[in-house]
């Protein structure tokens, strides 16, 4: 899959985050698309997708886990396979709330949920004991890892 094809099919809606990310974010996804163990893990994927991302408040994020995952409770991130295109729902309040918990900071953070958002998108999953590649939760979480210290080359 060429990286400039889900490049231009990449786009967010900024609400509820602050402008200064937004450029952060656009660079972030450049330099997301050209890491080679991302796309090695893209070009698992079989059809061509478009990622939507957007920013909620508290009040919808926990409107829609409770919908599709039945939990009532406010989340950071949620993705959704909607076949061609992923979704992925994003709550800069909790992800500024995480990385003060974390001691990081919120862009750290908000990247870490983009990636996690994306590698559900491709199929991995964390909640069930193994993935669709039959990789480990840990597994899971050890990858969404490597990619952010690639992508931002320690400089968060």
């Amino acid at each position: 899959m060429p990286k400039e094809k889900l490049r231009n099919k990449t786009f967010f809606q900024c609400h509820f985050v602050p402008k200064q990310l937004v450029q952060d974010i656009n660079i972030f996804l450049d330099k997301l698309i050209q890491n080679d163990t991302f796309l090695f893990e893209l070009n698992k994927c079989k059809e061509f997708f478009s990622i939507e991302i957007n920013f909620l408040d508290e009040i919808a994020i926990r409107k829609l886990n409770l919908e599709y995952r039945d939990i009532d409770n406010s989340t950071d991130v949620l993705s959704f396979n909607l076949g061609p295109v992923g979704e992925i729902d994003l709550c800069f309040s909790i992800i500024e709330k995480n990385a003060i918990d974390l001691k990081i900071s919120s862009k750290e953070e908000l990247f870490r949920c983009i990636i996690h958002g994306i590698l559900h998108i491709l199929g991995y999953d964390h909640i069930s004991k193994l993935d669709t590649e039959n990789l480990s939760q840990e597994e899971m979480f050890l990858l969404q890892e490597n990619i952010l210290k690639n992508v931002t080359s320690g400089s968060l």
